[in-house]
């Protein structure tokens, strides 16, 4: 259940920035990513990957929301069928990166924390969630810092035992800071 967990969170994170990215072609699609993080609901109202943000780190759910106002916001300014401001799209979609890393970021520290203080099932759950989607954000680290991604990874492909914690909390927030 905690790997499903972790796909479904993971698919509403991918598919957040997807949208965003093709409604260069599909305004429609600019409507669809924020379908994807809060199912369309009013900010105060999250839903799915927005309920969870929300609840851990509100600031970062926020940002989230103002970043997919700037994504609305930059395609009713640039209202062709295609549009055709390419430098605010990619400035756009950078904030909106940054605030998902920063989603996914607290999503596992969420876990990290559970894991450090559980035991058996709820351990080996905290773990399954971990090993599921911490490696989501490889990519994202790999650009910020080569060794910082590898000890990620490393982490992330163990089995859960003997795993500092506190080391894989300040890594994921040297990288991904709050908003």
């Amino acid at each position: 259940a905690a790997r499903v967990e972790a796909a479904l969170l993971w698919f509403m994170h991918v598919s957040t920035y997807k949208e965003a990215y093709s409604c260069k072609a599909k305004a429609k699609d600019c409507d669809s990513a924020w379908a994807y993080y809060g199912a369309g609901e009013d900010a105060s109202l999250a839903t799915g990957l927005a309920a969870y943000v929300k609840a851990i780190e509100p600031a970062t759910h926020a940002s989230m929301f103002n970043a997919l106002l700037g994504v609305r916001c930059w395609r009713d300014l640039d209202d062709a069928e295609t549009s055709m401001n390419e430098e605010l799209h990619q400035k756009i979609l950078g904030q909106l990166d940054r605030s998902l890393n920063r989603a996914l970021t607290i999503l596992l520290i969420d876990r990290l924390n559970t894991h450090a203080t559980a035991e058996g099932d709820e351990k080996a759950a905290a773990w399954a969630f971990l090993a599921t989607l911490g490696p989501v954000l490889d990519r994202a680290a790999r650009a910020e810092s080569e060794n910082a991604a590898d000890e990620l990874a490393a982490l992330w492909s163990g089995d859960g035992t003997d795993i500092d914690s506190e080391g894989a909390i300040n890594t994921l927030n040297s990288l991904f800071p709050c908003p």
